[in-house]
């Protein structure tokens, strides 16, 4: 019986291997395949990457192996309609997967066998597993809060605030789900934060007090924050640095429903058998400002497409990534300077990264100036961007806790 099943999947494997060189070399000779077959495509944004290119051969590459390894990605990489394979094999585990987990008495279930994200049915979210403390990286969200403190010993007339926002895998209700043992929750990471932050750094955060929250201020196949929270949040921070009575109020709720916007849980969790979010914003009075993009100008759609969407004007990709469509992708740096006479002189330096994206613009109705730093891809220290950039009263930290693991921004917060 076991050499009948290894001569199934040889040949099997023979034949998907043959028909992907084939269908690849048709391409290349002019055959017209559809687009649904993605044959020979170059990225993916279900796995949120550029497919792999055909290595380099040398005496040294093929003795080291990375020839070898190089050229197995590359043809798993040409497989036609790689992406709706990937889905499927996903779906036939869920097969087993879902008996198994209503025998226990789990209305949640993973993905995928050895999948880090789960399928909460009871509201129709995809969200990452709970991590285990043992996995939480304590060591690299320090070295980050050093370099911070760094800074701040550097800067002691700035005025600076820390808001973490919640992210699951490391939420506070995600400790009670069952599905891992020893989860962190968020008091976890927050203490290893608190800890040895400076005293001159306040530090905020908020988190959904339960599921049905999280539902409602989440995106639900993917980790971002939606509008309301993010809004919330502004409220929050700009209250903290004396713009209480100023808050720019919300004028009208705009919804893409149209949208099958299949986020980064549903993308890596490999599940898309639901209903897909749509994009949700509010629309606000705000003053005319420039937008300064690494030194280059932008339109106003760089950083909120409300226009654009409003005419149809998404992408048509399936798993495209709206939220950062909508908003901006990550950049090194950006500045907003509100053209206002009104605008007053105070200017605002937000060191962030995608969860800020949303909420950005909304402090031009408080600052004359203000600057975006995302210590991910920056190319100067904030020390330098600071240099760069002399007139910034406040500064507030808008990161969540992946970010403060990340080896270069510990570099770069410095």
């Amino acid at each position: 019986m076991l050499k009948i099943r290894n001569a199934v999947l040889l040949l099997g494997s023979a034949v998907l291997l043959c028909g992907t060189l084939f269908c690849t070399v048709a391409d290349r000779i002019g055959f017209d395949f559809p687009d649904w077959m993605s044959v020979n495509a170059k990225h993916s944004n279900l796995e949120g990457r550029n497919y792999t290119k055909f290595p380099k051969a040398t005496v040294d590459t093929a003795m080291s192996g990375k020839f070898q390894s190089g050229f197995e990605s590359y043809v798993s990489d040409l497989v036609p309609m790689r992406d709706k394979v990937l889905l499927t094999n996903a779906q036939l585990q869920r097969l087993s997967i879902v008996p198994m987990s209503m025998m226990v008495g789990y209305s949640d279930y993973p993905t995928f066998f050895g999948s880090g994200y789960y399928y909460d049915s009871a509201y129709n979210i995809v969200r990452a597993i709970p991590m285990k403390k043992e996995n939480i990286k304590t060591d690299a969200v320090v070295n980050s809060i050093e370099s911070i403190n760094s800074f701040v010993e550097a800067h002691p007339e700035l005025n600076y605030l820390m808001y973490v926002p919640a992210r699951a895998g490391v939420l506070e209700l995600d400790a009670h789900s069952g599905l891992v043992s020893d989860a962190a929750g968020e008091e976890y990471v927050l203490d290893a934060i608190s800890s040895k932050l400076d005293e001159n750094v306040s530090l905020m955060h908020w988190s959904p007090s339960s599921d049905s929250e999280y539902a409602e201020k989440y995106y639900n196949s993917d980790h971002h924050w939606n509008i309301k929270a993010a809004y919330d949040a502004y409220c929050t921070t700009a209250t903290f640095f004396g713009f209480g009575d100023d808050l720019v109020q919300p004028v009208e709720t705009v919804s893409f429903d149209d949208i099958s916007f299949y986020g980064s849980a549903a993308r890596t969790g490999l599940d898309a058998d639901y209903d897909a979010d749509g994009v949700i914003d509010y629309k606000f009075n705000l003053p005319a400002y420039d937008i300064w993009v690494s030194g280059e100008e932008k339109d106003e759609d760089f950083v909120n497409s409300a226009d654009r969407y409003e005419q149809g004007g998404w992408p048509r990709g399936d798993f495209s990534n709206y939220y950062a469509d909508y908003y901006h992708t990550d950049c090194p740096q950006i500045v907003l300077v509100n053209k206002s006479e009104d605008a007053g002189d105070k200017s605002l330096l937000i060191v962030g990264d995608s969860y800020s994206s949303c909420i950005e613009r909304l402090y031009l109705a408080n600052y004359k100036n203000v600057y975006i730093y995302d210590p991910r891809y920056a190319k100067l220290t904030l020390s330098e961007f600071v240099q760069k950039y002399s007139n910034i009263d406040d500064v507030m930290y808008m990161t969540c806790y992946n970010t403060l693991t990340n080896e270069k921004s510990a570099c770069n917060l410095r």
